[in-house]
């Protein structure tokens, strides 16, 4: 069979297998996982694949799911085996959120187009001209530049896809605002070695209330805490002195810092560490102009709460962190 026969032989077989399951009202998990990336079945998997393999081939986009709030955490039993959440769905709140995941295939369900393609020979390879050291130089640096704006297009595209989930966990969190790569793309064997550059950060969310505690341990850092969502993370690591801009147009801006040589942190109180996260994380993208933007003091209050503040402080504080140019009392009716 030829390669184009082999093609449309897989295309037909993918829109038969789901012109099927679209008719299914709701798909577990794991069926979506495995028919949205392997373009097959569970039934269809007895006797071609083990459970292994099935696994290593699916978790990337089972914790896709879970990123986006589809699913609970990802576990796995006794046997190593994964443990995924029963959770059911519709099928077109499972194919929305796989449109989201960077290594998504195109969908063939519908009308098919024809595949007509047919390869051809590639011409034979010009003769390599004598370059002098001039052009050569010239040529090195324009591939750097073309390097660097690939690397800048793909830390855009990375934070274009995190910034759209709903929660960031601690570690993630760290990560990917120190090294701009996505953490499950991170080596394990070097893990020791690249959880040194991530303290200043973490120590720095320790300071401000996001995390709880951190360690260094010979697999990586450890890291106690909540989940919160990009905002609070981005906002909080904007209010680190000399933190580098984020790779995307509408980022946020940076918040004042203290003079070199000026910072110094031990006499900061939690208390006084949840003020300046409040502040950063409310009124931080706050337009002026635009009192829509402007939170609730109601929010703020609840927000403070829930990090130990009694309620008559957190009344306090949130009056405390409004700043001179935003009006009080309430927004005006739509």
């Amino acid at each position: 069979m030829s390669r184009e026969a082999m093609e449309e032989y897989r295309i037909n077989f993918e829109r038969s297998l789901f012109d099927y399951w679209l008719k299914v009202p709701t798909w577990c998990a794991r069926d979506a996982a495995i028919l949205l990336e392997m373009r097959t079945s569970q039934d269809h998997l007895y006797g071609e694949a083990d459970d292994f393999e099935v696994d290593a081939m699916i978790i990337g986009l089972l914790r896709h799911f879970q990123r986006f709030g589809l699913i609970d955490r990802i576990g796995r039993n006794s046997d190593d085996y994964l443990e995924v959440p029963n959770t059911k769905l519709p099928p077109s709140e499972w194919i929305k959120c796989y449109r989201d995941y960077p290594d998504a295939k195109p969908l063939h369900f519908g009308k098919v187009a024809p595949f007509d393609a047919k390869e051809s020979e590639l011409p034979p390879r010009p003769p390599i001209p004598e370059r002098n050291k001039a052009a050569i130089d010239l040529e090195r640096e324009e591939k750097i530049a073309r390097t660097r704006e690939e690397m800048r297009e793909d830390e855009k595209g990375l934070f274009d896809y995190w910034r759209k989930m709903p929660c960031w966990e601690p570690y993630d969190a760290i990560y990917l605002l120190t090294y701009r790569v996505d953490p499950l793309a991170a080596n394990s064997d070097l893990a020791h070695m690249m959880s040194l550059a991530m303290l200043p950060l973490a120590d720095h969310f320790r300071l401000f209330g996001l995390i709880d505690s951190f360690s260094v341990e010979l697999d990586g850092l450890h890291v106690e805490g909540n989940k919160h969502t990009p905002r609070e993370w981005i906002a909080c690591y904007y209010n680190l002195p000399g933190a580098a801009p984020l790779p995307y147009d509408d980022q946020a801006p940076a918040l004042p810092s203290k003079p070199a040589g000026t910072i110094e942190r031990a006499h900061i109180s939690n208390k006084l560490a949840m003020l300046n996260q409040a502040a950063a994380t409310f009124w931080a993208n706050a337009d002026r102009e635009d009192r829509g933007t402007h939170p609730k003091n109601a929010d703020v209050v609840a927000w403070l709460m829930e990090r130990e503040y009694s309620k008559s402080l957190a009344d306090s504080a949130a009056t405390i962190i409004r700043p001179d140019w935003a009006p009080s009392g309430r927004k005006p009716e739509e």
